[in-house]
């Protein structure tokens, strides 16, 4: 990794791409997790808040809040890499912190090709680029570095040959021995006294047409006496809307004969009132 060196600069016609915000913000994430910044840095100076995968890569709806987080954690790489900062506060003038934060990445031989007010936004390229940058230059100099992945070699079992024209006579083989044993299957309910052909006449018979042996009077008799038990008695249902209009037009009656008497009463307290307000 090398921590000097220009970052790149926005992209023109003809030459690569700029980077990509979201794609160096989880990069970055990565990069803290190596570096303990869950421990050493969140629990420790920003009361145990953790980044998501594009804290710095979109707006935040507290734009205060997100610059105070870049600024803390810029300090804190600076000083993971030995290059003195003072932290900023969090309501500090905005344009002074990012000058001072430009000028320590000059001293750092850092230099970032961006205006300060790319950085001064709190997220977006420039943000990324620049922890990113400062990011680099503490693994290397934590001695970190980043290895090209062993694979391990594939130990399957070879296949063994496979002759063409032994395996097409073996599915012909096949073939004919399963279409002359569906054959046999096909002519086993003809045979006579077979297992299939007496299942058969099981069948029949069970699809046959009941015919009853009871008596008939017998059987009128029995469902008179039977009858009565299989009457349903209906129950008045509380919830019918017959009986709840009754119990309206009672409720309505009982009023209106309380009516009279009730005014009365109310007109007595009235006058009673009244008659102590004037005093």
């Amino acid at each position: 990794m090398d921590g000097g060196g220009a970052a790149p600069a926005p992209a023109e016609s003809g030459e690569p791409e700029a980077p990509n915000p979201m794609v160096m913000m989880q990069d970055i994430l990565d990069k803290l997790k190596i570096l303990d910044y869950e421990s050493k840095f969140a629990d420790d100076q920003m009361n145990g808040k953790l980044l998501h995968q594009a804290y710095f890569a979109i707006p935040h709806p507290k734009p205060n809040e997100q610059f105070y987080y870049f600024t803390s954690l810029f300090t804190w790489l600076m000083r993971l890499n030995d290059l003195s900062f003072t932290r900023p506060e969090q309501f500090d003038d905005p344009n002074t912190t990012v000058a001072n934060m430009m000028e320590a990445m000059k001293r750092a031989r850092m230099s970032v090709d961006y205006a300060p007010q790319k950085v001064k936004q709190g997220y977006g390229e420039a943000v990324c680029v620049v922890l990113s940058l400062l990011c680099d230059a503490a693994l290397e100099k934590a001695g970190f570095r980043i290895q090209a992945p062993v694979y391990p070699t594939d130990n399957y079992p070879e296949e063994a040959p496979v002759d063409e024209e032994e395996e097409v006579s073996a599915d012909i083989a096949d073939t004919v021995a399963a279409q002359e044993e569906d054959d046999d299957d096909d002519d086993e309910p003809y045979a006579v006294g077979g297992a299939k052909g007496k299942g058969k006449v099981e069948e029949v018979q069970k699809n046959k047409i009941m015919e009853s042996t009871i008596d008939p009077n017998a059987w009128k008799i029995e469902v008179e006496n039977v009858a009565p038990l299989l009457k349903m008695r209906a129950e008045t249902d509380n919830k019918e809307w017959r009986t709840h209009l009754e119990q309206t037009k009672e409720l309505q009656e009982g009023i209106e004969a309380k009516v009279p008497g009730t005014k009365e009463s109310l007109g007595k307290i009235a006058s009673t009132i009244g008659g102590a307000v004037e005093q």
